[in-house]
C-alpha cells in the first residue's frame, strides 16, 4: 500500500485513480557490459513497471544522462576499459544530480569511500538479491520523498541513500 505522499507522486501517471506500482513513474539508466547482469536486472526491472535504458559504457552513458531525465542512475563500477567511478564524476561535475547506485563485484572499503567521493549515492556489492536491490531503490525513493519531492528527479549529494 503506498502512502499519502506516494499516492500524490504518482497521481500524474494513473489519473484515473488506478492504485499503480510503487515503481510505475520510474526510469532508470543501467550501465552495465555483463550481459548477464544486465538480463537479470533487466527482467525484474521491467517486471516491476520500471522503464529501463540500457547502455554498457561510458560515452552513450553521459550522452543519455545529459539529454534524458532520469530517476536513477545503476552504474557498474568496472565497464571494461571504462571507470564507472569517472563516469560518476563526470555526471557530477556536468551538475546531473540524478541519484547514481553504484555496484561492483570487487567490494572494500576503498571502493566504498571511492564511490562516495566520487558522488554516488548508495552502494551495492555483487551479488545482490533483487530484493536488495529493490530495497536500495525504495531508500533512494524515499530521500526524495523526505525532502519534498514528489518524483524523484535529482539527489543533493549531502543526502545519501
Amino acid at each position: 500500500m503506498l502512502d499519502l505522499s506516494a499516492k500524490l507522486a504518482y497521481a500524474a501517471v494513473c489519473p484515473d485513480g488506478r492504485s499503480p506500482s510503487r515503481y510505475t513513474a520510474l526510469r532508470i539508466l543501467l550501465v552495465e557490459d555483463d550481459s548477464r547482469i544486465v538480463n537479470f536486472m533487466q527482467r525484474g526491472l521491467e517486471a516491476e513497471g520500471i522503464t529501463l535504458d540500457v547502455v554498457s559504457a561510458k560515452t552513450p552513458a553521459l550522452n543519455l544522462a545529459e539529454s534524458r531525465r532520469y530517476n536513477t542512475i545503476i552504474l557498474d563500477i568496472y565497464l571494461g576499459e571504462d571507470d564507472g567511478l569517472d563516469v560518476c564524476r563526470t555526471l557530477r561535475q556536468r551538475s546531473i544530480d540524478t541519484p547514481v547506485l553504484v555496484m561492483t563485484a570487487k567490494d572494500s572499503m576503498e571502493l566504498r569511500e571511492a564511490s562516495v567521493k566520487a558522488g554516488a549515492n548508495a552502494y551495492l556489492p555483487k551479488p545482490f538479491s533483487f530484493d536488495d536491490l529493490l530495497s536500495t531503490l525504495e531508500k533512494i525513493r524515499q530521500a526524495y520523498l523526505t525532502i519534498g519531492k514528489p518524483v524523484p528527479t535529482g539527489l543533493p549529494a549531502q543526502v545519501r541513500a
